[in-house]
């Protein structure tokens, strides 16, 4: 083995070999100044780099082994990094304000458990997500993480990710097979942030239990063929957020326990169904169940009211049916100069409140039938 004493290794590019002692060690890291590192070890490696950007070329290493690198700068992953999806572990951390992110979707990081930290840095940014692949990673940044997971399975709690107030956390599963995401009890909070979480194939993303709640100024969840949530009252998918987006193949039951909701433009299944209860819904794009004379169905349950951002003549309803309802402590259904917009061969209205009025004004070229009206007896 080799020993360096007061120095570092510097250089443009810089390989390291070693087949059977570590790179480094847990308690004396390798000193490094390299812009471009590229490492082959069947044991692992504890790495010190201070360039102002370090970029990880090709690693090879031995399976289930560990891998720490420490920057003071950027991390740019350009190559695949394996640790071992079964029992490796990796650890990237960008000391200062430097980001980590992949350069390509081939460009990899698998370890069974994966920590990565920057400082004041994103963990991946949207157009450069960091691509990974374990269904076990701790996030800790002060700015934002987009992570794209090539697992089965991810976890996301407050006990696995921090991100900085006001900042974004988003996680893409692309596993075609299979990708789901699981929200721990304790949930995902993000102070004034937004939060969109994506699984795919036929994966879906779940909350284990009541506690389990994603809270941000804006939620969006997508899923490529499975349900958001489940028709049981107590399966419900729960958020607490002001803005919301839905798209999935399949349907979508969400429970938001914001006080006012901004549903975004959303979708599902052509002939599936979105279920949104909340205090008040304001609908704020295009919300599609299919077509107008179709299969699929949107209800809105509102203990408030149910408006259209004013003015808007596109933030429409587009199901075969949709169903709006206040409930009896509630409000109206949009207003006489702004009616909630709806293309929709069947519609169901309801005002609980004695005093709760309903306007609807309806886009199809087909005719609507109104399958049932329960208004206020002042309206």
């Amino acid at each position: 083995f080799l020993t360096i004493n007061g120095a570092s290794i510097s250089g443009n590019f810089v390989q390291l070999s070693s087949k059977y002692w570590f790179i480094g060690a847990s308690n004396n890291f390798l000193n490094l100044d390299a812009n471009n590192l590229s490492i082959n070890t069947t044991i692992g490696a504890y790495l010190n780099d201070t360039a102002n950007n370090v970029t990880l070329n090709n690693f090879v290493l031995g399976q289930d082994v560990g891998l720490t690198v420490v920057s003071t700068g950027g991390i740019v992953v350009d190559g695949s990094i394996n640790a071992g999806i079964n029992g490796g572990v990796i650890l990237l951390t960008a000391s200062g304000t430097g980001n980590i992110t992949s350069v390509n979707s081939t460009d990899v990081v698998t370890a069974n458990r994966l920590f990565l930290t920057s400082a004041s840095g994103s963990i991946g940014t949207a157009s450069n997500n960091l691509f990974i692949n374990t269904d076990s990673f701790i996030i800790n940044t002060a700015a934002n993480s987009y992570l794209n997971d090539s697992a089965n399975t991810a976890f996301v709690s407050n006990a696995n990710i921090t991100v900085g107030s006001a900042e974004t956390f988003s996680l893409i599963m692309n596993n075609a097979t299979s990708g789901s995401i699981t929200i721990a009890s304790g949930g995902l909070s993000i102070a004034n942030g937004t939060i969109t979480l994506q699984a795919s194939g036929s994966g879906n993303i779940t909350e284990v239990n009541l506690a389990s709640i994603l809270t941000a100024t804006s939620i969006n969840l997508a899923s490529d063929s499975s349900d958001l949530g489940s028709s049981s009252s107590v399966n419900s998918f729960i958020v607490n957020s002001p803005n919301l987006s839905l798209n999935t193949a399949a349907s979508a039951y969400i429970n938001d326990l914001a006080s006012s909701v901004n549903l975004d433009t959303s979708s599902v299944g052509a002939a599936n169904i979105l279920n949104l209860t909340t205090q008040n819904i304001i609908i704020n794009g295009q919300i599609t169940a299919g077509t107008d004379n179709g299969s699929g169905a949107i209800f809105l349950n509102a203990n408030g009211t149910i408006n259209t951002v004013a003015g808007s003549v596109t933030d429409i309803l587009t199901a075969g049916y949709v169903n709006l309802n206040t409930s009896a402590s509630g409000g109206n259904i949009g207003s006489l100069t702004n009616g909630v917009l709806v293309d929709s061969d069947n519609v169901s209205i309801a005002t609980g409140n004695l005093t709760g009025s309903a306007f609807v004004n309806d886009v199809s070229v087909n005719n609507i039938t109104i399958d049932s009206a329960n208004i206020g007896d002042s309206s």
